[in-house]
């Protein structure tokens, strides 16, 4: 479903602290009643931070690339399917050399996107998953910048995080463009 892109990132958090709980999330419960083990806040170990932040975030925006992927993928002509079974291709063959091909820009594009999105990784869910037990692996620039410019209110040294933030992505989006360039023939720009 794409329904969990649309939910806010706070909610998600707040059901995601209430499912981990170490008193009354059903993880812990499940983990004591069925295994005897001990519970653990995992929103506040380190160990568990990166894995919970991957499973959030691939949870919230799988079903929306899902249907970005499968309208670039409805939009390929059937007849091309129809020649390939004629010329005697299997389903891996049509795959690798009409379904590929063919959603290549759409893959591209999001590459572009998602390399856009790289460095600012969800700032909001790091906020609201950050701890200081977890500070070592949960601090990325976003919110190096905001601890800096708002709770020490070093205000240039801040700002000049967040520009050297902007200009490495503004490298890294022209990059993924350009490698769009070379493969697809084709770029946002």
């Amino acid at each position: 479903s794409y329904m969990p892109r649309f939910i806010s990132t706070v909610v998600v958090i707040a059901i995601l602290g209430e499912l981990l709980s170490p008193s009354s999330g059903i993880i812990n419960l499940l983990r004591e009643r069925l295994f005897g083990l001990d519970a653990i806040y995992f929103m506040n170990d380190s160990k568990y931070f990166r894995l919970i932040y991957v499973l959030v975030d691939t949870w919230q925006y799988t079903g929306w690339t899902a249907i970005i992927y499968l309208a670039a993928i409805t939009g390929i002509p059937a007849d091309l399917y129809e020649a390939a079974t004629i010329d005697g291709a299997n389903k891996g063959q049509q795959i690798f050399y009409i379904t590929i091909p063919s959603i290549m820009p759409t893959i591209m594009v999001m590459l572009i996107l998602n390399v856009g999105r790289l460095l600012s990784l969800g700032f909001e869910k790091v906020l609201l998953m950050y701890t200081p037990d977890n500070s070592m692996v949960s601090d990325i620039i976003d919110t190096l910048v905001y601890r800096t410019g708002l709770a020490n209110q070093n205000y240039s040294y801040a700002t000049a995080i967040g520009l050297f933030s902007g200009l490495i992505g503004i490298v890294l989006v022209a990059g993924s463009n350009s490698l769009s360039k070379r493969l697809t023939g084709d770029g946002i720009y």
